[in-house]
């Protein structure tokens, strides 16, 4: 098991829509460990709003994140984790 759980440390197992009632998206990542494991579940409520809840195998490793498409190229993001930390940031993205 040891071996298995290093070749997949830091992989993204699955990530992409899905067809499940209210959920658009589901995302999957390992880390070094397996206890750092985390699952995402996400919705876009508007065609610029989407929001994300990731849990962890611990308990107060939960984080919930809004995006706000503001313009095709500019986002803002803000998150709250089970810790009380907080942050905001804008994006912006130019695709080529």
């Amino acid at each position: 098991a040891a071996m298995f759980n290093r070749g997949l440390a830091g992989m993204q197992l699955f990530s992409g829509a899905v067809g499940l009632p209210g959920i658009d998206r589901i995302d999957i990542r390992t880390g070094e460990r397996a206890d750092e494991t985390v699952v995402g579940m996400g919705r876009y409520f508007t065609d610029s709003v989407y929001v994300e809840v990731e849990q962890g195998a611990a308990s107060d490793s939960g984080k919930i994140s809004v995006e706000v498409e503001v313009t095709p190229q500019v986002s803002v993001k803000g998150d709250v984790d089970a810790k009380e930390r907080s942050g905001v940031g804008v994006f912006w993205r130019r695709d080529y």
